[in-house]
């Protein structure tokens, strides 16, 4: 329990490298063995860290000690993995998991999501349903992400919809991927409808509306966010000047330009 709390510790901190000294001083202290929550804290350091060999390193021993069915510890596995972009071994891993919770499901998911695998991401949605287990903010994020990547606009509908059912519509996060979603596709009556419903969105959103609206060579559109944000009382950040400026580009304005450029002076970017 000592060495566990003290490794755990670092880790929440953000002092991988130090948790990972002291997981090795453990295990050559030879007094004491490690726990499944060592064995969890030791495997979030490496996966943070990008560190495949020594996760391998953990997970074999983990395997050893015979703690590979224990959900937690799976799931941090299969993060890990995920992490270090082996999705394959993510993907063993998971299969051998005797029970599958929404941590294991969301840490596959979201390999798959970040590593820009849309369609298995939205796979392991379906069959993670049709297996009874109820998705959560973190799931519909990630699948959300992956619509961005597929640039399937009904699919990320249909997740909007299972959203608004479970009641998860006003958290800030889900608001700002659903309007990524549909600034991403195309759809801007969506996205401009969803930040109507949810005032008081953030830089984030407005950037993700304006971004959308650049990359469909909409500069005008694009413009008018930034104006729209501005009376919101929202101050610009360096996306939003980067975003409106591409803006600029297709439209031509100079003197947009040079008015964004005397903000840009203002701020100190």
């Amino acid at each position: 329990i000592t060495w566990t709390s003290v490794i755990r510790g670092h880790v929440e901190l953000g002092e991988l490298g130090d948790a990972l000294s002291f997981f090795y001083s453990m295990q050559e202290d030879n007094t004491v063995c490690p726990s499944n929550f060592t064995f969890v804290s030791a495997t979030k350091a490496c996966a943070q860290l990008r560190l495949i060999d020594d996760g391998r390193s953990i997970h074999s021993q983990i395997v050893k000690q015979g703690l590979e069915s224990d959900a937690f510890i799976g799931s941090t596995v299969v993060d890990l993995y995920a992490k270090c972009v082996s999705l394959q071994d993510a993907k063993k891993v998971f299969d051998l998991m005797p029970f599958r919770n929404v941590v294991s499901w969301n840490a596959l998911i979201t390999g798959y999501s970040d590593n820009g695998l849309g369609l298995e991401a939205l796979e392991c949605l379906s069959d993670m349903q049709s297996q009874g287990c109820s998705p959560n903010l973190v799931t519909y994020i990630c699948t959300l992400k992956a619509c961005i990547t597929l640039k399937t606009v009904r699919r990320g509908q249909e997740i909007h919809g299972e959203i608004v059912e479970r009641g998860l519509d006003t958290d800030p996060c889900a608001v700002a991927t659903l309007i990524d979603v549909y600034a991403k596709c195309g759809v801007f009556e969506d996205a401009i409808a969803v930040i109507g419903q949810i005032p008081g969105q953030g830089n984030v959103s407005w950037n993700s509306l304006i971004s959308g609206y650049v990359e469909y060579g909409h500069g005008e559109e694009g413009l008018k966010c930034l104006e729209r944000m501005q009376i919101e009382g929202l101050f610009p950040n360096s996306v939003t000047f980067i975003c409106s400026l591409r803006a600029c580009c297709i439209t031509g304005s100079l003197d947009k330009v040079q008015e964004i450029h005397g903000e840009i002076v203002k701020a100190g970017l």
